[in-house]
């Protein structure tokens, strides 16, 4: 499928996508791996294109499993449900893993943890996936004092051992602790 300026404004693109677009495509370009990787590396909104003419992308699906937010976005717009081709490749990232089980499975999924690898992923997967405390997340969260304290007032909703140690590494998170969670007992 060819791309073209004019596709872009037909979709009601904004303007500095457009000129961003036609800066980088003069001639437009078709879509292919390069090309997508290209408009990612200059800041044009692949996700947006994806959502907005999911029909253009149809064909498409080896080439966007070969990011992790391209997947993601294949998975929400064209297929419009869970694959395993797709999650496979959206869990190669914390961030992509967490919104593809946020917005595409709905649900917590054993190869959506992989957003536990990162404490922020695993504070949120907590908190908007499981929506409760999990052992896994909790582990992850207590790697940084910041999580360990947020993860402690949002997720458990309680002072707990773990947390209480990982969030006093840092004095600032310590206080913060010790000042909200002595508020709340």
């Amino acid at each position: 499928m060819h791309i073209t300026v004019d596709t872009l404004k037909e979709l009601d693109a904004c303007e500095d996508q457009v000129q961003l677009f036609e800066s980088t495509f003069p001639d437009g370009t078709d879509i292919t791996a390069e090309s997508l990787a290209l408009a990612r590396d200059v800041g044009l909104d692949i996700g947006w294109l994806i959502g907005k003419a999911p029909s253009l992308f149809e064909k498409c699906s080896d080439m966007f499993l070969q990011s992790p937010e391209w997947a993601y976005y294949y998975a929400l717009h064209v297929d419009k449900q869970p694959h395993d081709d797709t999650r496979a490749a959206a869990c190669r990232d914390t961030e992509w893993a967490y919104y593809y089980a946020l917005r595409v499975d709905k649900q917590p999924h054993d190869d959506t943890r992989a957003a536990c690898r990162d404490t922020e992923w695993a504070y949120y997967y907590a908190l908007r996936v499981d929506k409760q405390p999990h052992d896994d997340t909790r582990a992850a969260a207590c790697r940084d004092p910041m999580r360990a304290y947020h993860y402690a007032a949002y997720v458990d909703k309680q002072t707990r051992d773990d947390t209480r140690a990982a969030a006093c590494r840092d004095p600032e998170w310590a206080r913060y602790y010790d000042g909200y969670m002595n508020n709340k007992d």
